[in-house]
């Protein structure tokens, strides 16, 4: 009896993983990020992604050199994002580092095919075409400026959080913003837009602003894989306790 009850669950375990709950996996998109092609006028040193003006100090800019925006995308995922890379100080020369946080996701428009944020968020942006109202926007980010050299030239404030705007939002993405096809036809420039609003820690007034852009878009993220908690395992572990009693049971039977 006990090695017909062991065949049994030895069985069960084998057949186990067809039948446990899958789990969807996690999107993470990554994009290079570069600045606003509305900036670049005289070159592309010439750009700036972000520039602060704290009191003071004068207007501070610096473009983008190697600068990645990440995005939590779901299913699940919070839209929380970050925006991490290598900057030049535009009036030095001098290489800093940025670390940029955005948080509290939400949207605006008709353009949303679900609630934000999901995997395909960026493609359905583009696909509703260029329109002010059809953008993305959080309410919440950070910007740490870190000098990349002893005693930089700039030596002001290198903390800042987002100042909201009228609606709370501190950073809005859209596609294509003030990038028309006519003026930049290049596929270089299939861009989605991003600009907001930045004021110190602890201050009330902007100190403030970026812009700068994402992408191109290339097309949308792979399809969500169903994950099996290690099927493998589970498969030899049930395997093995079978031969394990057929074995057992045959060596009960041999003659001695």
């Amino acid at each position: 009896m006990n090695i017909r009850k062991n065949l049994i669950l030895g069985t069960i375990l084998l057949c186990s993983p067809f039948f446990l709950p899958k789990t969807a996996s996690a999107v993470t998109l990554v994009f290079d990020a570069v600045d606003h092609p509305k900036t670049i006028k005289n070159g592309p040193d010439s750009g700036r992604g972000v520039w602060i003006f704290p009191s003071g100090y004068g207007t501070q800019s610096f473009h983008f050199v190697d600068v990645k925006f990440t995005v939590n995308a779901g299913p699940g995922g919070t839209g929380a994002a970050t925006l991490t890379g290598s900057l030049i100080h535009r009036d030095s020369g001098e290489p800093w580092k940025l670390t940029a946080t955005f948080d509290d996701i939400g949207s605006t428009g008709s353009w949303p095919t679900g609630t934000v944020p999901y995997p395909g968020m960026f493609d359905d942006l583009k696909a509703a075409g260029i329109k002010d109202d059809n953008r993305i926007f959080y309410k919440s980010s950070t910007f740490d400026f870190t000098p990349m050299i002893a005693n930089p030239t700039y030596d002001g404030p290198t903390s800042f959080v987002g100042k909201g705007n009228g609606n709370g939002y501190v950073g809005v993405i859209r596609y294509r913003d003030e990038v028309p096809f006519g003026k930049y036809p290049g596929s270089e420039f299939d861009l989605f837009t991003v600009n907001g609003w930045l004021m110190t820690v602890g201050g009330t007034k902007q100190t403030g602003d970026f812009r700068w852009a994402f992408g191109p878009s290339n097309g949308p993220p792979p399809p969500d894989e169903d994950i099996i908690p290690e099927p493998m395992t589970i498969t030899l572990v049930g395997l093995g306790s079978v031969l394990g009693f057929l074995s057992r049971r045959r060596k009960k039977t041999l003659p001695v």
